[in-house]
């Protein structure tokens, strides 16, 4: 592999296009995630839906840039593998599958948001805790439900939810669970956090 520029020169240029032209380092980063992604989906016949993917990413705007480009290629339905190293010591962290919906909130009352998905398969969600770093997973739902986390009683904890078919099922972290029964079976649910 010939290098065009060395790391010293790259930041170079990286802080002249910002000045000069006014592009952000996320643009930047944004712009070379998706020239990667596509570069590989080319590599792979026109698709990565459903191939595992292994990203390294460095520490730095290349560990910004790797961790942008498996963001993308995760979207386009790939299996992502993220390699973290900023000390020439590496972290693997497997996490979701490509129909996995983001779900993050604050669900172990530390005040930080934690990496979170619901698998709508079987209605599981995986929550890593940012205060421990432990996976804690919990059946809340069904396959095909919708989920809408959010604090419904006020204690600064995010609750799971879902809806289905006009019925609201939350599972409150000290109350208990409850089920509302409000709207109807072709209403789509909209969590309050998504309103103006």
């Amino acid at each position: 592999m010939q290098k065009v520029l060395t790391a010293g020169e790259m930041h170079e240029v990286d802080r002249l296009t910002t000045e000069k032209y006014g592009i952000s380092q996320i643009i930047l980063m944004e712009n070379a995630a998706h020239a990667a992604a596509r570069v590989i989906c080319e590599k792979l016949g026109g698709s990565v839906d459903g191939k595992s993917i292994l990203v390294f990413c460095g520490k730095g705007n290349n560990g910004g840039d790797g961790a942008a480009l498996a963001r993308v290629l995760w979207q386009q339905g790939a299996d992502v593998e993220v390699c973290l190293s900023s000390n020439h010591q590496m972290v693997v962290q497997a996490w979701g599958v490509s129909t996995d919906l983001p779900v993050n909130g604050d669900y172990d009352a530390d005040g930080k948001e934690d990496i979170a998905v619901f698998r709508a398969a079987n209605g599981t969600w995986y929550v890593i805790n940012s205060g421990n770093g432990n996976l804690v997973s919990n059946v809340w739902g069904q396959a095909g439900d919708i989920p809408v986390p959010g604090d419904y009683n006020g204690d600064g904890i995010n609750d799971r939810a879902v809806f289905r078919g006009g019925t609201w099922y939350v599972n409150q972290c000290i109350q208990g669970q409850t089920v509302r029964q409000f709207g109807l079976a072709t209403d789509k649910a909209v969590p309050a956090s998504d309103l103006p």
